[in-house]
């Protein structure tokens, strides 16, 4: 079995505020809300943006319909996994595993994000996605995060 890893280490959280101060424009989307401690942010109640897609949860629950006048659900996403981890001293960063279900048929999507408050903002620091992602480490020293390959495909 092929598989792909996405690792984030604590050295390079400190790239990430480095960036920010120096680079703004190469911070990858997020929602650029008011933050001054990702902990306290209710994610299961809010927007969030992984990159691919923006989800509207209001009680952990986000529901995309085909169209508003059907009103048939077509996609429903749920928060799986919320874990909030000092990747640094003074410095937590908020990891959120997310699964999109295809309501119609027998589609699905994983989304893995982590989010940490620099300079007054919520940015995102990680983002993966995949059919099958499988977070291998979540501690303060690695986040290991794989996606394993069919043999043929790639990711």
């Amino acid at each position: 079995m092929n598989r792909e890893l996405f690792i984030l280490c604590r050295h390079m959280i400190w790239s990430f505020e480095a960036l920010s101060l120096f680079c703004p424009q190469l911070w990858a989307a997020s929602a650029e809300l008011p933050c001054t401690d990702i902990r306290k942010l209710d994610l299961r109640n809010m927007s969030i943006d992984v990159g691919d897609a923006i989800f509207d949860f209001p009680k952990g629950v986000a529901s995309i319909f085909e169209d508003e006048e059907s009103k048939t659900l077509e996609w429903e996403a749920t928060l799986k996994r919320d874990t909030t981890i000092d990747v640094a001293p003074g410095v937590p960063v908020r990891f959120v595993l997310i699964y999109n279900n295809y309501m119609s048929g027998s589609g699905w999507q994983f989304y893995f994000a982590g989010y940490g408050c620099f300079q007054g903002k919520m940015k995102q620091v990680i983002r993966q996605h995949g059919l099958s992602l499988k977070i291998d480490q979540m501690n303060e020293h690695a986040v290991v995060v794989s996606k394993i390959l069919e043999y043929g495909n790639p990711a």
